[in-house]
């Protein structure tokens, strides 16, 4: 059996952690033994893993979150209480002044086959090189873009190029990281995430989202609330639907850190009876099912989750044109793929709204159109069980 680690920043509810769960339940238990390691005491999704995995203690290993203080607080060990709190305060001096705070965490005390940092985010990638034993090693990237600079993308330049592979998660994903990292751009390869279609629809079948209101046209946006998902474009979208005699409503749920400031404009444009942010959910398929209309005005994408989810119940989609839509959807057929602006999302909305024919012409071709979904997990076979640098 090949032993295998996987390492991400937390399981709260995201795509990234859901791609996570989606993966590992994949995994034939048989061929790997599977550990899991969270750098952030966020457990969401934890129980939604089917498969056999053994979860590492996160206090153990890491201390980058909010929490961690208190957790070490109430030990009752004193000399470990004091030793803890002690290297908890040097990681936020060390964080604070831009150092390497991951060098001072505990690495895992065993060896590994494989190692996987699932994520570009946070200090998983550095972990990963620097604290974790292991033959091969490879850094998942879920972004649509790269943003970094300076001194982040100097670190992000010498620690990628030790991984023995970048895994994109879309072609158009892999583009964008070779623009950066183009010293090491045959190490980057492209896998798409894997969806569990049957759990989707069955959770969709499970219960009824009460929220939704059946007198108005009903457009829905699962995603988290930042501004790259584009929250502030699909309010402004919502205003001009509603000024222009739309009787509709539109849910968004999701959390994250522009929900203040989202919640404050919804009300500034009085569209607090229009608009409504349903915080996170763990099912947000009961109300894909209920919509008449999903919207994703993300202003970038690596490989949209929730439109993989919102394709699977067979629902009309208008999305920007942003990485991996492309690899999705077929434009005016099975979608419609636009540019990130409100004239561009009003205009394929309003049209969908006004044309039922049409809405029913998508669905239909969504029907026919078969899912690759069940097939990428022999491309992870083959990366994970390759006994050498995958190409």
């Amino acid at each position: 059996m090949k032993k295998i680690l996987f390492v991400c920043y937390g399981l709260g509810i995201g795509g990234i952690e859901r791609c996570l769960v989606n993966l590992i339940n994949e995994l034939d238990s048989n061929l790997y033994d599977i550990d899991l390691l969270l750098l952030n005491p966020e457990y969401n999704l934890l129980d939604e893993i089917t498969n056999k995995v053994t979860l590492l203690d996160t206090f153990k290993y890491s201390m980058n979150t909010e929490n961690t203080y208190n957790h070490y607080k109430q030990d009752k060990n004193i000399l470990k209480k004091v030793n803890n709190i002690s290297k908890y305060i040097i990681f936020r001096l060390i964080n604070k002044y831009g150092q390497r705070p991951w060098k001072i965490f505990n690495k895992v005390e065993k060896t590994y086959d494989i190692a996987v940092s699932y994520s570009q985010n946070g200090l998983t990638p550095y972990y990963v090189i620097d604290k974790v034993n292991a033959t091969r090693k490879y850094l998942w990237y879920h972004n649509g873009d790269y943003e970094r600079t300076g001194k982040k993308y100097k670190l992000d330049l010498e620690y990628y190029s030790k991984f023995d592979n970048l895994v994109a998660v879309s072609t158009d994903c892999k583009k964008r990281l070779s623009q950066y990292f183009g010293n090491i751009q045959d190490k980057i390869i492209v896998m798409n995430n894997i969806v569990d279609t049957e759990r989707i629809i069955n959770l969709a079948n499970s219960e009824q989202a009460i929220e939704i209101d059946k007198d108005s046209f009903s457009i829905l946006t699962v995603g988290r609330l930042t501004k790259e998902k584009g929250a502030e474009l699909a309010v402004n979208v919502c205003k001009k639907l509603v000024d222009n005699g739309f009787n509709i409503k539109w849910y968004w749920v999701g959390d994250g850190n522009q929900a203040y400031y989202i919640k404050e404009l919804t009300n500034k444009l009085g569209l607090e009876d229009v608009f409504y942010l349903l915080g996170n959910k763990n099912n947000p398929y009961v109300y894909m099912k209920q919509c008449d209309l999903y919207v994703q005005p993300s202003k970038y994408e690596a490989y949209c989750t929730t439109t993989n989810e919102a394709r699977i119940l067979n629902k009309p989609v208008v999305t920007t044109d942003v990485g991996g839509m492309k690899e999705q959807f077929i434009d005016k057929k099975t979608a419609l793929i636009v540019k990130a602006d409100i004239e561009s999302l009003y205009k394929s909305i309003a049209l969908l709204i006004d044309n039922k024919d049409y809405r029913e012409k998508i669905v239909l071709n969504l029907k026919h159109k078969n899912f690759e979904f069940k097939d990428y997990i022999n491309d992870y076979n083959r990366l994970f069980l390759v006994e050498k640098k995958y190409e």
